[in-house]
């Protein structure tokens, strides 16, 4: 039999300031089979508080080595939550800064739940945000461990908790409620809805699609100005991936004011007829529609017809491409450039450089309009510089990317629906959606097609498919 010798280490790192050492001096890889390693160990000490097994961990083990000893580093972490390590005997107490320990271990006056919940909120926060994992890879946080039966308390024990007991305080919890991932209002202030985790996850879903789509935007703006009287590049048509292209043929502006005053009153009618939702509701089902788009393509009138074509991120703000035109000036009047407004027409609105595009409906394209401000207005007509009107190309409209996929199963062959043969979807919408409508007031029927009211005023008021005052 072998000795162990204990050595006591005192605390001289946070885990925050330990996980920083391990991501600067280890590569992303290495990184990732360390994090998911350590996210188990705390969640083992988390979820199993009197298991003496979780609490000491042999470093000869060979996983343990390979995904923990292996990072520099990992060590510190370690010994930042409260292990201690234990050498062999044989070394005497010579060099056991440079060894290797045989053992480690979590001793009860080392051990603290809040350390190791803080521990675990570094791992999470920078696996999203440092190594781009998913949020869905991330292990979810432990259960509360089973409260385990003890002795009787004492009357001393009884007349401590006493007086911090709060007669007020209710413990009632709504299981129906619960059913549907709502949180407990009684239980933890911190506890998160399965709405709100959904809406996280599409979240950092959306978030991985930017990095992915929006590239190099920044260095090369696309830059191009046109003279009065061209009517500017022809855009290019981009097919994205899910099969849909971006850019809309044959609309002009009345055409979409009308339809962007039809979908406000359709929007206002939902929320009438529709029932209470939170803003997390809210948020999530904008979330499903939206989709990501690699970039947006801004095209600026000036008040002569001279007209400035550029590409920015959505996430960008208003003032991004104020300092564009800013820096598009001749250097004639760079030194003094004019003061102006941007706003957007009909109905005339000024823009706001604080923000974003995406927040201004500036995505995917849009036509921004200058206006010089009093005694703002360059003198003469050739106020940009004369190497941006020789750059002039197509335009590609930017790509786009649902955040999610839309399903394709209730669509047979041909891409017409095949609701007669599919007993979960009925003309687009699942049971599930029309039994909510049927819930709110509204007309339909679970196996298709109209209602026999329905039909029957159809059949009275309409001939060969028309109405009756149509003449």
């Amino acid at each position: 039999t072998t000795t162990t010798t204990t050595t006591t280490t005192k605390i001289t790192q946070t885990p925050d300031q330990a996980w920083s050492q391990i991501l600067q001096k280890n590569f992303d890889a290495t990184t990732k089979s360390c994090l998911t390693t350590l996210l188990k160990i705390i969640d083992n000490l988390l979820s199993r508080p009197n298991d003496p097994k979780v609490r000491s961990i042999r470093c000869a083990n060979a996983a343990f080595e390979n995904k923990v000893g292996r990072c520099h580093g990992a060590y510190d972490f370690l010994y930042s939550m409260g292990f201690v390590p234990k050498f062999p005997a044989i070394l005497g107490g010579m060099g056991e800064s440079s060894a290797t320990p045989e053992m480690l271990e979590l001793t009860p006056e080392n051990e603290s739940r809040e350390i190791l919940f803080n521990a675990r909120k570094v791992l999470v926060r920078s696996a999203t945000m440092d190594l781009g994992m998913d949020a869905e890879d991330v292990p979810p946080m432990p259960k509360d461990p089973p409260v385990v039966a003890l002795a009787p308390p004492s009357a001393a024990s009884l007349s401590s908790t006493s007086e911090g007991f709060n007669i007020y305080r209710t413990h009632s919890h709504n299981v129906q409620s619960a059913a549907v991932g709502a949180p407990d209002p009684y239980n933890n202030a911190s506890s998160v809805s399965l709405t709100e985790r959904q809406l996280k996850q599409l979240q950092s879903k959306k978030d991985k699609l930017e990095r992915e789509m929006q590239v190099k935007i920044e260095l090369d703006r696309g830059l191009a100005a046109y003279r009065p009287g061209n009517s500017g590049p022809t855009v290019e048509m981009v097919v994205s991936s899910s099969g849909g292209s971006g850019a809309v043929e044959g609309k002009g502006d009345s055409s979409l004011v009308a339809a962007r005053l039809k979908r406000m009153e359709e929007e206002r009618r939902k929320r009438e007829e529709g029932g209470f939702t939170t803003k997390a509701m809210r948020d999530l089902g904008k979330m499903k529609k939206a989709k990501v788009y690699s970039h947006a393509q801004i095209r600026i009138n000036f008040s002569d017809g001279t007209l400035l074509h550029a590409k920015f991120l959505p996430s960008e703000t208003v003032s991004s491409i104020r300092s564009v035109i800013q820096s598009s000036f001749h250097p004639s009047i760079i030194s003094q450039p004019p003061d102006f407004d941007l706003y957007i027409a009909p109905p005339r609105r000024v823009l706001d450089d604080k923000k974003t595009l995406e927040e201004e409906e500036l995505v995917p394209a849009a036509k921004i309009h200058v206006s010089w401000k009093v005694r703002g207005s360059p003198n003469n007509g050739n106020f940009l510089r004369e190497e941006l009107f020789a750059a002039g190309s197509g335009v590609n409209f930017p790509e786009a990317k649902p955040i999610v996929e839309k399903r394709a199963s209730s669509y047979g062959s041909g891409g017409k629906a095949s609701g007669k043969n599919d007993n979960n979807t009925v003309d687009g919408s699942s049971k599930e959606e029309l039994l909510i409508q049927r819930m709110m007031g509204k007309n339909g029927s679970f196996f298709g097609g109209k209602t026999a009211k329905k039909q029957k005023d159809d059949s009275s008021g309409k001939k060969d498919g028309k109405p009756k005052w149509f003449k």
